[in-house]
């Protein structure tokens, strides 16, 4: 995952939380509403209704205590008669109770609180009341009168259970609004610990996405600065930074490798200087005591065993020429000429040439090309002396009775040669140096060849490397721990562009082909 796409969860992770929270508190806010203010609301038109109907009634019995008068009477106080007046003031206050239940019971929220039975009841004592008052002033009936205050009385009674009912439903509403409040405010703390826990994850996850790949980064430079071109920035992730992490050790691994190929050749110049004054100073007197051997053996007679003396005086001198010769060709820069050529025909003109040296020290020489390439870009004269010279040492190494696998193989943009034997092996703290010029383990060798190899493979742009049979390398049904030589080759060639001298195989890539 990208660091862009990193970012981006991050943020909608945090968006959603915000939102979650505006919504949680939208969502509070809107229940405190409706369970609080439309209650309150309701018992407030409920209660003022019931203190309107308590008021009406309140006159009724009042009416009650009034003179009922006759036509033409006077009332005591000496105001006009007024026949009909009582009647028609309690006819008034009769429909105003009837409107008030009315009214109480439209809203439904009176009749929620109080019941449909007590809404009932509440209904028919008006109303039987009514009567009763009606029967009182239409037939001046005392008992009816107090049947009536009676019913007067029992309905103020009822009014305030009905109200006390309402008060207690309401204390009840504010508790299960107190209790409502302090679970919202449970509910928005939880929601406080989600943000707070969202922040903290963010900056948990800033700090390993960005800030620790960005301090193992300054480390890095910092050590590449002081010449540390081994340093390597461990890889966390595969975003941004850790592509930037693998160029930077790439960057790294390019310095160093430009670096000790500098060394190199600045070293290889120096001695190639060195080497070429030595061979001017040496060759024209070893000229000279080979000339005068080979004189002092003329004048020998043919059985003297002086004579064979002289010839080791020639011999020796030959192979220090030798010697000399490898020496400037080793330091000498390498110009390829690079075409493209048969691999299997190539090294089948090698094996052959070398088979009468293997048969005369008892080792058998196997080839094996089924899997090279059909063609390959390579110059073939320096390509076949790094070949020659792994054969011989292979030859070399291997003891009578032995044998000498030379296999190639090929992959889609890569080919190679491997040379295996049946000789010692190559202890594994040595695997490294052999490739060094002037190192070798022969009490005669110069430590040229391998170096030579390494130098022919690399300006090839390939590698060359030794392992084992016993690590796993070699092939098949063979015995002993023996060395397995590798050139790894391009298919392709740009003269010029190698790396020359890496000696191992890369990491995650095998050595077995």
């Amino acid at each position: 995952m990208t660091l862009q796409r990193k970012f981006a969860v991050l943020l909608v992770l945090l968006g959603l939380t915000v939102a979650a929270n505006l919504g949680a508190a939208v969502w509070v806010v809107n229940m405190l509403d409706r369970e609080q203010r439309e209650p309150i609301e309701g018992l407030t038109r409920v209660l003022s209704g019931m203190s309107r109907l308590k008021r009406s009634l309140w006159d009724q019995a009042e009416m009650l205590d009034l003179p009922v008068l006759e036509s033409g009477e006077m009332e005591d106080d000496g105001a006009a008669p007024d026949p009909n007046g009582t009647l028609q003031r309690f006819e008034a206050s009769i429909d105003r109770v009837q409107r008030e239940i009315d009214l109480l019971e439209s809203g439904g929220s009176y009749v929620v609180r109080s019941g449909i039975s007590t809404t009932r009841n509440l209904r028919a004592r008006i109303e039987l009341t009514a009567d009763e008052v009606a029967k009182w002033l239409g037939q001046r009936d005392d008992d009816a009168r107090e049947r009536a205050r009676r019913n007067l009385y029992e309905l103020h009674e009822l009014i305030e259970r009905i109200e006390g009912r309402l008060l207690a439903d309401a204390r009840i509403a504010a508790e299960y609004g107190a209790d409502l409040r302090r679970r919202m405010s449970f509910v928005l703390g939880a929601s406080l610990v989600v943000v707070v826990l969202s922040a903290w994850l963010a900056v948990v996850l800033f700090r390993r996405w960005v800030l620790r790949p960005v301090g193992l980064l300054r480390v890095a430079a910092d050590e590449i600065a002081r010449g540390n071109f081994e340093h390597r920035v461990p890889e966390l992730a595969r975003d941004e930074l850790g592509l930037l992490s693998r160029e930077v050790n790439d960057m790294a691994q390019t310095i160093s490798r430009m670096q000790s190929e500098r060394i190199e050749r600045e070293r290889l110049a120096a001695v190639g200087e060195m080497a070429r004054s030595v061979a001017h100073n040496i060759r024209n007197p070893l000229g000279g005591i080979r000339a005068l051997a080979e004189l002092s053996a003329d004048e020998l007679p043919p059985d003297s065993p002086i004579r064979e003396n002289q010839a080791r005086i020639v011999r020796t001198v030959d192979r220090f020429s030798a010697w000399l010769n490898g020496l400037l060709h080793a330091t000498t820069p390498l110009e390829l000429h690079p075409v493209e050529g048969e691999v299997a025909a190539w090294l089948e003109g090698i094996v052959e040439t070398h088979r009468a040296s293997a048969q005369s020290r008892g080792v058998r020489l196997e080839l094996d090309a089924g899997a090279a390439p059909g063609g390959a870009v390579f110059d073939r004269r320096h390509l076949e002396q790094a070949v020659v010279a792994l054969l011989t040492n292979a030859i070399e190494a291997s003891r009578a009775g032995g044998r000498v696998q030379v296999r190639a193989f090929s992959d889609d943009s890569w080919w190679g040669v491997v040379v295996e034997d049946e000789g010692g092996g190559v202890p594994e703290e040595l695997r490294e140096r052999v490739f060094a010029p002037y190192f070798t383990t022969k009490p005669e060798g110069s430590g040229i060849g391998l170096a030579s190899v390494r130098r022919v493979v690399g300006q090839h742009g390939g590698r060359v490397w030794v392992e084992n049979r016993s690590d796993g390398s070699g092939a098949a049904g063979w015995t002993g721990p023996g060395a397995v030589f590798t050139l790894r080759l391009p298919l392709g060639l740009a003269a010029g562009t190698a790396s020359g001298g890496q000696t191992g195989p890369r990491h995650g890539e095998s050595a077995d082909h």
